[in-house]
């Protein structure tokens, strides 16, 4: 990925605070050596409990990691959790598996969750998506755009979704380079690190 180009990595780590420390260490002085000036981003994955996550959280903030986001870092159900991580962290929490639904968001909101929603049509569902992407910029939260994994067909959605409101400060629309096969679609090509829309 870095001779494509790219200056955004994202890294999924276990729930293991020593593991993930190790795993960041090695990534972090990586990066700096091949990527000066790169973007980290975390992907709990669920993995984490809440006090597992408040001792990675101390230890990233010690070593002074720029880190832009943590996505999910807790299981989709853990309120309370979400909760008392968002007092202490320094870094953006991303809710991803937590808010599917627009019930969900309306949950997260209300109840101070996290500082932004990771939107995934293949999760949500175009119109559902654009319901809880009008809810999340009403109440300033942060927006991202996901993906499962996806060929470019399924892809194409997101990239027009994402290209035609504007609204996501974080894209990750990354399925293709991990699939053999078509990476592009009509009306939609790859510059990497970056998809051009061709609307004509």
């Amino acid at each position: 990925m870095t001779r494509k180009g790219f200056n955004i990595y994202k890294l999924k780590v276990s729930g293991n605070p020593g593991h993930d420390r190790e795993a960041v260490s090695s990534v972090y002085a990586m990066l700096s050596a091949k990527r000066p000036g790169f973007t980290l981003r975390l992907d709990g994955n669920q993995g984490y409990t809440d006090r597992a996550f408040l001792e990675f959280l101390d230890y990233l903030q010690k070593r002074d990691y720029r880190i832009e986001l943590f996505e999910q870092p807790l299981r989709k159900d853990d309120l309370k959790g979400f909760e008392v991580i968002r007092k202490y962290s320094h870094i953006p929490i991303i809710l991803d598996e937590t808010a599917i639904s627009l019930t969900d968001a309306r949950r997260t909101i209300e109840h101070g969750l996290g500082d932004g929603i990771n939107i995934k049509l293949a999760k949500s569902g175009i119109n559902e998506s654009a319901r809880i992407a009008d809810l999340a910029r009403q109440n300033g939260m942060k927006l991202m755009i996901g993906c499962m994994t996806e060929t470019m067909v399924g892809l194409s959605a997101a990239v027009s979704f994402a290209a035609g409101t504007g609204l996501f400060d974080y894209v990750d629309l990354d399925s293709i380079y991990f699939l053999y096969g078509k990476n592009e679609y009509p009306g939609i090509r790859r510059e990497d690190p970056a998809f051009v829309m061709n609307w004509e």
